[in-house]
């Protein structure tokens, strides 16, 4: 999937992210360039278009590590930003360096890139091949919030529950 070409990097960058951290999608684009650690993410807050910049969904900061590829990446994304301004811009950032990219960025890349995936250049000209590869995604159900699923079953493959369980914002053992 992240070897086929995404029409956005940010949309790219940030279901990477997802992925390597379980990070939801209001915590990937509310992510400001002070949230980058070493071989960690500081997940401090989340943006909605509603609310704007906020506290995660529990109300609680968490770390959560983040593999050196993924890390590259971000600090990538933060070179492209053409705002200038200190540690708090946002890392997905927008035309308007007081708001992040919008969250339906992510999404909207994600179902592109599912269908390059699935389909070589000449069927993606077809317009029913394509509405038929959407479709089969739709069936399974493939949404951005995937990631996080996808991020903490296999974590849990690896690490105890109350591990994962702190790296993913979960508070109890029923949501987890």
């Amino acid at each position: 999937l992240f070897q086929v070409r995404w029409d956005d990097e940010r949309a790219r960058i940030g279901n990477l992210l997802a992925m390597v951290t379980g990070l939801r999608a209001g915590e990937v684009v509310g992510l400001q360039i002070r949230d980058i650690g070493a071989d960690r993410i500081h997940v401090r807050h989340s943006w909605s278009e509603e609310d704007r910049l906020k506290s995660t969904k529990t109300n609680q900061e968490r770390t959560v590590p983040v593999i050196a590829v993924a890390r590259a990446e971000l600090l990538r994304l933060v070179g492209l930003n053409p705002h200038r301004g200190g540690d708090e811009r946002f890392v997905f950032y927008s035309s308007d360096p007081k708001r992040p990219m919008r969250v339906e960025v992510l999404l909207d890349g994600l179902k592109r890139a599912l269908l390059r995936m699935s389909l070589n250049d000449d069927e993606l000209k077809d317009e029913a091949k394509v509405q038929q590869a959407r479709g089969a995604w739709k069936a399974r159900r493939v949404v951005f919030h995937s990631w996080r699923h996808f991020y903490a079953a296999r974590m849990a493959d690896r690490l105890d529950a109350r591990t994962v369980m702190v790296a993913t914002g979960h508070r109890t053992a029923s949501v987890f």
